[in-house]
């Protein structure tokens, strides 16, 4: 009785290995792989947006803060913002 899995008998395990299956795996890295940078990607975007939306601070912001604080006068305001405006 001959073996039924021997490599030269058998049409798909042959000499090289599983045939035409032995890419699979290769196939579920190449598209699983990027799919996972992309999300990726489009989560940190995402995340850099609204931090950057929180914080939104322009120089005006800064120099009403510095106004409050106590840290410049009135007529430094007056001045700092005609300089930036």
């Amino acid at each position: 009785m001959p073996m039924m899995f021997n490599s030269g008998d058998h049409p798909y395990r042959g000499r090289m290995g599983w045939g035409p299956f032995s890419f699979m795996p290769l196939g579920g890295i190449l598209f699983w792989l990027p799919a996972i940078i992309v999300l990726g990607a489009i989560i940190t975007g995402a995340i850099i947006i609204i931090k950057r939306q929180r914080t939104k601070t322009g120089p005006l912001d800064i120099l009403k803060v510095r106004l409050a604080k106590g840290e410049i006068t009135v007529q430094e305001y007056e001045k700092l913002k005609q300089d930036i405006l």
